[in-house]
């Protein structure tokens, strides 16, 4: 005999909220310390027990595949909006720090052609798309050389996402600062 199943409770105020405190944290702690992050420190964040992370994401990889979704939609939704302005330069050069470099230190490998096709894949290859597309404008309005292409910023990103390690704001600007003397050199 199969047992039969009620209709599911609905969830408590103090869940839902504790949900959104963790999906917050996670996003503060991987900004601050990057893959290094553990479900330990995105409890202490959030205020929670480390069950409660667990509940909420499962598994740190289920967590990082999660934020590096969010950081690739996000990145996304600006590189589309970068393509009205009037300057395709002048909106890579401002979108530089964020979110870019912040996808690329969370989700370094997420685009690794070994992985097979998931969400993270997918948001990824959204993300470049849309970064593809402003190189693309700037090389026509002659903003951007034109031998520049999208590899080119594939490397600079990840570089520097592994070089922002350990995220600490002085060296994070430093490291803006240098990204932006090489995106410099790529400017027409």
């Amino acid at each position: 005999m199969s047992r039969q199943q009620g209709p599911r409770r609905p969830r408590r105020i103090d869940a839902i909220e504790n949900e959104a405190r963790v999906r917050q944290a996670a996003e503060v702690v991987l900004r601050r310390v990057g893959g290094a992050m553990t479900m330990d420190d995105v409890a202490a964040e959030a205020g929670v027990s480390k069950g409660t992370v667990y509940s909420t994401f499962g598994s740190r990889n289920q967590l990082l595949e999660e934020m590096a979704i969010l950081f690739f939609d996000r990145a996304h939704d600006l590189y589309v909006e970068a393509l009205q302005a009037p300057s395709a330069w002048d909106a890579l050069a401002e979108l530089f720090l964020e979110p870019t470099i912040q996808v690329t230190s969370a989700a370094r490998d997420a685009m690794n052609p070994d992985r097979p096709e998931d969400a993270v894949k997918k948001a990824g290859r959204r993300f470049f798309e849309a970064l593809d597309a402003l190189i693309e404008k700037g090389k026509r309005e002659g903003s951007i050389r034109a031998d520049v292409s999208i590899r080119h910023f594939e490397v600079l990103f990840r570089g520097l996402g592994l070089a922002l390690q350990p995220y600490s704001p002085a060296y994070r600007e430093l490291m803006h600062e240098g990204g932006l003397i090489i995106l410099k050199g790529m400017r027409a």
